[in-house]
């Protein structure tokens, strides 16, 4: 893949992500605040060094001084980036989450000219990773991911892009950065960014060689003078279009180079190599670096539920809290949330809200704890009535109106959405009377089968208001004139 997919795809991926966790948030913190943990739902790999803090400074047995920015008292021989990023793995769900490190080491012999400027650019507040060289000096680093505070490998779900800038070349030539990679897909430029479409024209050209060295290994050689003045201080500078950028930043992207990893690797190795400067010995330069995964997100409307106090039209117990379809926030009672009893993809289709096509479902399948506990009415034998009362005491037996409607969360929050849930009809009893009676009347519940079953069970039955049930049982004969 150019970088031209490339850069587009970081920038959408990192665009999505943020905001695909920001509506997570948003929609999380108020289920956080009736007691639901965040969730969030991500797949893919996401790498941030901004978000990473260095935890060991010590690479290769080199460190700040005490009184020097990046001092840490740690005695690995490491340069370690912790909470460097997130692999959500390719299943929804927090399961796969694996919080990552990024640790630094050497491979071979290593001589830093300044040990203080390893960690992150800016003196240790800077966007970029960074490791410092001395001058004539060659040395091949390991690049490896590991589970968060451990050395236990994480192999990545998804591949990586990982980003080198300010590559370029000292006074008369001297102290020329190069690098080597290994085990890559790509290596790609700013010139790739310039095929895409709407880029200005002429476009840029870089400043970089990249020539491949082996089936996945490559070389990239700065062949530019650098000034200090023009090096970028945030990736965002340079991953943006080039018809974006201003002219300094146009320069700092003839300087980088995109490295792609493909998925199922747990590290990789680099070599940064220096030339001689006017003195040796006396001199060196520091090598920046990002990185991004591939990732993508998608948002859940993954409702709580909670029992309202009155009760809310077309909803007939409990209702859902977060926020809908239309990002209309929807706030739990502080402490009176219930979290959805279903799995992620259920949970996905359930949209908030009483717009929402598939809340019925989600009532029965996603809401059974907040049922349980809302449930202060239920219809039993075609009449309301209320939980723990004497007409639905509470009972162990299975078949008694408590076991089978109130644990069951088959109730309503009030009698009055109870009883516009059409629970109590009326039937026409044709056989003697031809009357209608309300089917929880001391003569209908005569006429029950020696079962048990009602006699309204196996009847047409006629709602309470609305309906003429007398029509119905005694329909008008025609006269005869």
């Amino acid at each position: 893949a150019s970088l031209s997919r490339h850069t587009k795809g970081i920038m959408l991926r990192t665009v999505s992500l943020l905001s695909g966790l920001a509506a997570v948030a948003a929609q999380d913190a108020l289920c956080s605040a009736a007691g639901a943990p965040p969730v969030i739902q991500a797949t893919g790999v996401d790498l941030n060094f901004v978000q990473a803090e260095v935890t060991c400074n010590n690479l290769g047995g080199f460190k700040p001084l005490p009184d020097e920015p990046g001092f840490l008292p740690c005695n690995d021989e490491e340069l370690r980036y912790t909470n460097f990023g997130t692999d959500f793995g390719l299943d929804i769900g927090p399961a796969d989450n694996v919080v990552l490190d990024l640790v630094v080491t050497n491979l071979t012999s290593y001589i830093p000219n300044n040990a203080r400027r390893n960690g992150r650019t800016q003196d240790q507040t800077g966007s970029f990773g960074q490791v410092n060289l001395a001058d004539d000096q060659s040395t091949d680093f390991a690049y490896r991911f590991y589970e968060t505070g451990t050395n236990t490998p994480v192999s990545l779900s998804t591949g990586v892009d990982f980003l080198f800038f300010d590559l370029d070349v000292g006074e008369a030539g001297r102290l020329t950065e190069s690098i080597d990679v290994q085990g890559a897909l790509s290596v790609t430029t700013v010139e790739d960014a310039c095929r895409d479409q709407n880029q200005p024209s002429p476009c840029l050209s870089t400043t970089l060689i990249i020539s491949q060295t082996g089936a996945d290994s490559f070389n990239i050689l700065a062949t530019f003078r650098g000034y200090g003045v023009d090096n970028a201080e945030d990736p965002s500078q340079i991953l943006q279009p080039v018809a974006d950028m201003n002219d300094f930043e146009k320069e700092a992207a003839r300087k980088y180079a995109n490295v792609s990893y493909p998925a199922g690797i747990s590290g990789f190795d680099v070599t940064y190599s220096l030339t001689p400067s006017a003195d040796p010995g006396f001199s060196g330069r520091n090598f920046q670096y990002t990185a991004v995964g591939v990732n993508d997100v998608t948002i859940f409307n993954r409702p709580c539920y909670y029992c309202p106090a009155v009760s809310i039209p077309g909803i007939p117990g409990c209702a859902p809290c977060g926020t809908n379809a239309d990002g209309v926030v929807i706030p739990c009672p502080p402490g009176a949330a219930y979290l959805p009893d279903c799995d992620f993809e259920t949970a996905s289709t359930c949209v908030p809200g009483p717009t929402g096509v598939n809340y019925p479902a989600c009532l029965e399948t996603c809401a059974t704890d907040c049922n349980a506990e809302c449930a202060e009415y239920v219809c039993n034998d075609y009449e309301c009535v209320e939980c723990y009362s004497a007409d639905c005491p509470e009972s162990t037996d299975p078949d008694s109106c408590f076991a089978q409607k109130c644990e069951q969360g088959l109730g309503f929050s009030s009698l009055s959405s109870c009883q516009a849930s059409n629970c109590e009809k009326v039937v026409c009893e044709a056989e003697e009377t031809q009357q209608c009676f309300d089917c929880k009347s001391d003569y209908i519940r005569s006429l029950a089968g020696v079962d048990g079953t009602s006699y309204c069970d196996d009847k047409t039955l006629f709602n309470v208001a609305g309906f003429n049930c007398r029509t119905a049982c005694n329909p008008p004969v025609a006269r005869k004139d």
